[in-house]
């Protein structure tokens, strides 16, 4: 499985050094404008690793997923069902590395994000701060948490598993839409199509459920969504090993 797993993020780390060395890019000018008191470049900086931050973990996570799609219709794939690992072992590598990369990545970001606020505030003398700031982000949400630690850590676990049922979502769809159409034009439409159409049940369905509070909202949606990924990477997986392994 580790192995397996190296494979992968050997085929994917190009990826994640341009979004490293763009993001760098975009520090390097934040950092300029912070110790030279220019604001202008300051905001500019901000601008950029926001949305190098957001692009940046999506590229990380799509990434992943097109090898799936260029594993399963190219002969590119071929090698990987010729070693001795079952297509679950295969797809569990791949959606593993894709989540792990994926969770690191967001860390990065949140980290870097944490730093740079905190350097903005000390610098400008922001009278917010980053709770308050903080707090702002979770009532937007779904449902309100308070700010503590209970509170961020219901809502990023939330938010991991969520983005993993995503990911084993998307892979399911790219298998179906493989074992249907291989190689043919139509494969990433259809993938997309059914794609949205598991996500938008699964969402349909999480939101329903019932609740007592906000721990128990995300605690009980993550559990749903955990149960969905689990049956369907299972499904994913079967049907890897019986019309697509060669």
């Amino acid at each position: 499985m580790l192995k397996l797993m190296k494979y992968e993020l050997r085929k994917t780390w190009f990826s994640k050094l341009m979004v490293l060395i763009v993001t760098g890019i975009a520090e390097v000018l934040f950092l300029s404008g912070i110790f030279g008191k220019n604001e202008s470049l300051t905001t500019g900086g901000t601008a950029l690793l926001v949305m190098i931050s957001m692009f940046g973990i999506i590229c990380v996570g799509l990434h992943s997923l097109l090898v799936l799609n260029k594993d399963l219709n190219t002969k590119q794939g071929y090698m990987i069902f010729m070693t001795p690992r079952s297509s679950y072992q295969i797809l569990g590598a791949k959606i593993v590395e894709n989540g792990l990369s994926t969770l690191l990545a967001s860390l990065f970001f949140l980290g870097l994000a944490w730093i740079d606020i905190t350097l903005a505030i000390r610098e400008f003398g922001i009278k917010t701060n980053l709770i308050e700031l903080i707090q702002e982000f979770l009532n937007e949400l779904p449902v309100k948490v308070e700010f503590s630690f209970g509170g961020i850590s219901v809502v990023f676990l939330g938010f991991v598993i969520s983005w993993f049922a995503t990911v084993v979502t998307a892979a399911f769809a790219i298998i179906l839409s493989s074992t249907l159409l291989t190689g043919r034009r139509l494969n990433i439409l259809m993938s997309l199509v059914i794609f949205f159409a598991i996500s938008f049940a699964i969402n349909f369905l999480s939101e329903r459920i019932p609740y007592f509070d906000h721990y128990g909202y995300y605690l009980i949606r993550s559990l749903v969504e955990l149960a969905i990924a689990a049956a369907i990477f299972l499904i994913s997986s079967w049907i890897m090993e019986k019309k697509l392994s060669v």
